[in-house]
């Protein structure tokens, strides 16, 4: 049982660790893209 448990725990964490990880890179694209624009329109 106890060897379950701490399985379904790190199952658990991975899921976590890689939704983190998503979300971070869809945020930074999104940064990304907002940066882009506004040089292209400073310096556009």
């Amino acid at each position: 049982m106890n060897f379950l448990k701490t399985l379904a725990t790190d199952l658990l964490k991975v899921v976590i660790i890689v939704d983190a990880k998503n979300a971070m890179d869809k945020h930074l694209n999104m940064y990304k893209s907002i940066i882009n624009y506004g040089f292209v329109r400073m310096w556009g």
